[in-house]
C-alpha cells in the first residue's frame, strides 16, 4: 500500500533512542530473513558510520530473496542449505539539501573564485606543510577554525550536502546548470570521472 512520509523531521526526533530502535528493527528483520543474531549484529556494526552516523535522509528495506537469487546467482559446489538476506538503502534529497544547492548555484562567480584561491592558500600554506596538523584537521579531531580560517559560505554549503555531495552538485549543473555551480565545481575539482576512449589508448598507426 502506498505510504506518504513527511520529509521534515524534528530535532526531537533525530536522538539515540530513535537510533536505536532503528538499528533494532533491522536487526530483527535480518534475523526473521534467516541471519544469526550475531550475523545480522555483525551488519549492523559495518553500517554505523555510513548508515547510522551519515547526514542524510534514507530509505531502508528488506531486498525480496528471489530478487537476490535472480540478480546475484550463487552456486556452490558441494550440497549446502544457503540464507541470504539483503538490506537496500535509497539516498533521499531532502528540502534542505536543496536549498544548500541554490546558495551555491545563486552565488557570484566572483566570490566562488576568491574563496577557493584563498581556501587553498589557507590550507596548504598553514596546515598541510604539518603532516601532523593535516591528519588531525583530516579525521575531524581539530577544527579549521583553530589555525584562524573561515570556511566560505558557499563551502559550508558544500559541505552541509553530507556524503554524498559531490554527486549532488554534479547532478544539480547537470539538470539546473548555472555559471555559479559550473565554476564552484571547476574551482575545487569535482568534475566527474570520464573513462579515457579506447581510440585515446590505442591510436591508429
Amino acid at each position: 500500500t502506498p505510504m506518504r512520509i513527511s520529509s521534515r523531521f524534528g530535532w526531537g526526533e533525530y536522538s539515540l533512542a530513535n537510533r536505536d530502535k532503528l538499528k533494532a528493527s533491522l536487526h530483527d528483520a535480518l534475523v526473521a530473513g534467516g541471519l544469526f543474531d550475531d550475523e545480522a549484529q555483525a551488519l549492523l556494526n559495518t553500517w554505523e558510520l555510513s548508515y547510522f552516523k551519515s547526514a542524510g535522509m534514507r530509505l531502508f528495506f528488506l531486498v525480496p530473496r528471489a530478487w537476490t537469487d535472480y540478480y546475484l546467482p550463487l552456486k556452490i559446489s558441494v550440497p549446502a542449505q544457503t540464507t541470504r538476506a539483503m538490506v537496500g538503502r535509497i539516498e533521499l534529497v531532502t528540502p534542505e539539501q536543496r536549498s544548500y544547492l541554490k546558495q551555491i548555484a545563486d552565488t557570484s562567480t566572483k566570490d566562488i573564485a576568491a574563496d577557493a584561491i584563498r581556501m587553498r592558500a589557507d590550507y596548504y600554506g598553514q596546515i598541510a606543510t604539518d603532516p601532523a596538523e593535516l591528519k588531525r584537521v583530516n579525521e575531524g579531531i581539530e577544527s579549521l577554525k583553530a589555525y584562524g580560517i573561515t570556511v566560505p559560505k558557499s563551502y559550508q554549503s558544500y559541505l552541509a550536502l553530507g556524503r554524498f555531495r559531490n554527486a549532488l552538485i554534479l547532478d544539480e549543473a547537470e539538470k539546473r546548470p548555472t555559471p555559479a555551480l559550473d565554476r564552484f565545481i571547476a574551482d575545487y575539482h569535482l568534475e566527474g570521472y570520464k573513462p579515457v576512449e579506447v581510440s585515446a589508448l590505442n591510436p591508429a598507426r
